[in-house]
């Protein structure tokens, strides 16, 4: 529970520069880590600012992280598997990238340890949900063969991007750059999920995305 200052108007900017602060802290270093009196040095606010705004560091994290991370994943349905796939890439390149796309990626390596990242498994299930409707629909079109596996064109996708924003170097983030990594990731997704001569195995596996 959010605690609220008596005697004097809470300042937003400081409330900001905690949040931020919060964000960075967890994506440096995970739960473990995460401490009100780690975020208040970073934020560079004393420790009672951080205390009378939050009881615990479970209820700033919740805050911090409702606030900053996307974890209400937008439809897509572009009506096409290509567009679908670009759109699927785009969303993955802003939610996997800089400060912000390191927390959420500690957010899915909390899910399997701590229980207090229970609350995040329901996003997570439709955040799956999401993308294999959107494979489904490619091939209800008839765009995309029956037999490949509903996981396949998100792992390959998610994988790919997620590889490129961990290890690129920083001349290869920028806009132009960004742009043709996506386009080339888009058309290998594509070139080799549509390939009717492969014979694909049904078996389907955890997805990654």
């Amino acid at each position: 529970m959010t605690n609220i200052e008596r005697g004097r108007p809470r300042d937003p900017e400081v409330d900001k520069r905690i949040i931020d602060a919060a964000i960075d802290v967890f994506a440096s270093h995970g739960w473990s880590g995460f401490t009100l009196d780690r975020v208040a040095s970073v934020a560079k606010v004393g420790k009672g600012s951080v205390y009378l705004r939050w009881d615990s560091k479970t209820d700033l994290l919740t805050a911090a992280l409702e606030q900053e991370l996307p974890f209400v994943p937008p439809v897509i349905d572009s009506g096409s598997y290509a567009g679908d796939l670009r759109a699927l890439g785009r969303q993955l390149l802003v939610t996997y990238s800089g400060t912000r796309g390191r927390a959420f990626l500690r957010v899915l390596m909390e899910l399997t340890r701590n229980p207090e990242f229970g609350a995040y498994t329901k996003f997570r299930m439709e955040q799956l949900a999401s993308g294999r409707a959107m494979v489904r629909r490619a091939k209800a079109r008839g765009e995309l063969p029956e037999r490949v596996p509903v996981t396949l064109p998100l792992d390959a996708l998610s994988g790919a991007i997620l590889m490129h924003v961990l290890t690129a170097p920083r001349r290869a983030s920028s806009a132009e750059a960004l742009e043709i990594f996506l386009d080339n990731a888009v058309s290998l997704v594509l070139a080799a999920t549509t390939d009717p001569s492969i014979d694909w195995s049904t078996e389907e596996v955890a997805s990654a995305v």
